[in-house]
């Protein structure tokens, strides 16, 4: 078998931009939500969740011109590379030979039999779940030059056909996510999907009326479009990323041995590096409530800010948060708002509290997180991590 080489760093900057990327990206909403100009320049594209080139490539992605991986101003990986010692030690695997670069360090550790075992075995599982979720992902998480894998493009299509079947709300935002974040012409299951079924499984979940807004005006329906923000205002409580169902299906298919804690650990960093690659199409609603400010119409300028301060209040994810900050700062022209608070920097504590390692203490470390993740959600458990470490 051979396989590419595997480009994603296990280091601070890769953490930074897969877990801790929606800081940055939050950040840049509010400053686009206040600039029409910017907006404006832009709104024709979906806006990427995170933007490293590292990340993308090694969560088996490509940089399609939706995906801004030049302008980013993310460092790559390598330019923040700790040093290596010349061996680390490996959960599961005993000492390997160490490389300068981190991502070389991680390559070594991500091709070491065992390791790759470990993983093959964790993806059987999920694949021979009879959950239709958990199966979904064994086909999402597998890497595009495995032996025996089909394409990005073949995998999607098996996707979208497993939740035309299926009313399961994690399964058809799974499959609404990824089909988005294909090139037309799409295939025939990823054509079908309509983000607006999306919005009647989970009706409280910011994303879906996002995906539904935003395919309404690709559409051109700005009457839908409407119609819909105004459902989000009334029925939207919170943004899911679907982190928090991601990291529960990986825990219940693990189990306690160190080599499994290893695959659970580097599934993850490496999933949720590709949701986080999904481009999320914020230009429909930032569009509809940029309109709203600028008119004065009180109805949809009702929707806009009930629908950002229920999402600021509970979301799964920093960048859940932060996207309902910007819509309260585009709404009510307060670019201040909830700068300054603790939840404003929560993003940033991911890159500690998901701090990579190799050896046995780091990767029960990161497990444990991402057990908290699957109990409680993703910015819930950084703000556990980040009130148990005040130093950091």
């Amino acid at each position: 078998m051979t396989r590419r080489p595997f480009k994603l760093a296990l280091g601070t900057a890769a953490i930074l931009a897969v877990l801790g990327g929606a800081a940055l990206l939050a950040h840049g909403i509010a400053a686009e939500a206040a600039d029409p100009a910017a907006s404006d320049a832009s709104a024709s594209a979906a806006v990427p969740h995170a933007h490293s080139p590292a990340a993308l490539r090694g969560a088996g992605l490509h940089a399609h011109d939706r995906v801004d991986v030049a302008t980013s101003g993310h460092p790559a990986p390598a330019d923040l590379a700790d040093p290596a010692p010349q061996t680390v030690d490996v959960c599961g695997v005993g000492r390997i030979g160490a490389s300068i670069s981190d991502i070389e360090t991680y390559q070594a550790f991500h091709d070491e039999p065992v390791v790759q075992a470990s993983r093959a075995r964790l993806l059987a599982r999920l694949a021979a779940s009879p959950d239709p979720y958990q199966h979904a992902l064994s086909i999402f998480l597998r890497p595009d030059d495995d032996e025996g894998a089909t394409g990005p493009a073949d995998r999607r299509e098996r996707v979208a056909r497993l939740a035309a079947a299926s009313n399961d709300p994690r399964l058809v935002q799974l499959a609404t996510q990824w089909c988005a974040y294909e090139r037309a012409p799409r295939r025939v299951a990823c054509e079908r999907l309509d983000a607006a079924r999306w919005t009647t499984l989970a009706p409280d979940n910011g994303l879906a009326w996002i995906y539904a807004i935003g395919q309404s005006r690709r559409r051109g329906d700005v009457a839908t479009g409407n119609r819909e923000l105004s459902e989000m205002g009334a029925r939207a409580t919170h943004v899911d990323e679907g982190h928090q169902a991601f990291a529960a299906a990986l825990d219940a298919q693990s189990s306690a041995t160190d080599l499994d804690m290893v695959a659970e650990t580097t599934l993850y960093v490496e999933g949720v590096g590709r949701l986080a690659a999904f481009a999320i199409p914020l230009d429909g609603v930032f569009g509809l409530c940029r309109a709203a400010a600028g008119s004065g119409t009180p109805g949809t300028q009702a929707a806009c800010l009930r629908a950002g301060h229920a999402i600021e209040g509970r979301s799964d994810t920093p960048f859940g948060l932060g996207l309902g900050r910007s819509l309260v700062r585009l709404t009510t022209g307060d670019r201040a708002y909830g700068a300054g608070t603790p939840d404003d920097q929560l993003a940033l504590v991911s890159a500690d509290a998901f701090r990579p390692g190799y050896d046995c203490a780091a990767q029960r470390a990161m497990h444990d997180m991402i057990a908290r993740t699957a109990q409680v959600g993703q910015a819930a458990a950084l703000r556990e991590w980040r009130d148990a470490h005040p130093s950091n």
